[in-house]
């Protein structure tokens, strides 16, 4: 904690009662921990490339084997559907992510009851 000033009166005491258990107690000091150190930018971006690296192979291997695209539905009922399932799908994953970068998990999981 600073030091007062050289000239600054010192506070008041209190008064106490000598017969009462609830008087004041002594003070506090908090010492904060240290903290941590993050690891560079372009470390950062590597681990970031061979976690996203799997999934492009992923990606790639759909395309390679023929992935049936074809059958999705074309009417509008169905279309609709199958594009509200698979957007509600990724919605929760976008959610992860931005629970992982800066939510905390109350506004997650207001944000997944709406969901």
């Amino acid at each position: 904690l600073p030091e007062r000033p050289e000239k600054a009166p010192l506070p008041p005491l209190q008064p106490t009662d000598p017969y009462s258990r609830y008087g004041p107690k002594a003070e506090i000091s908090h010492i904060f921990c240290v903290p941590e150190k993050l690891p560079a930018k372009k470390v950062s971006l590597v681990f970031l490339g061979l976690i996203v690296l799997p999934f492009i192979g992923f990606l790639i291997g759909l395309t390679r084997l023929g992935a049936n695209i074809k059958s999705f539905p074309s009417s509008i009922g169905a279309a609709t559907s199958a594009l509200l399932f698979h957007g509600g799908i990724g919605a929760v994953l976008l959610l992860y992510v931005l629970f992982w970068l800066k939510l905390d998990l109350f506004t997650t999981l207001k944000a997944l009851s709406l969901l």
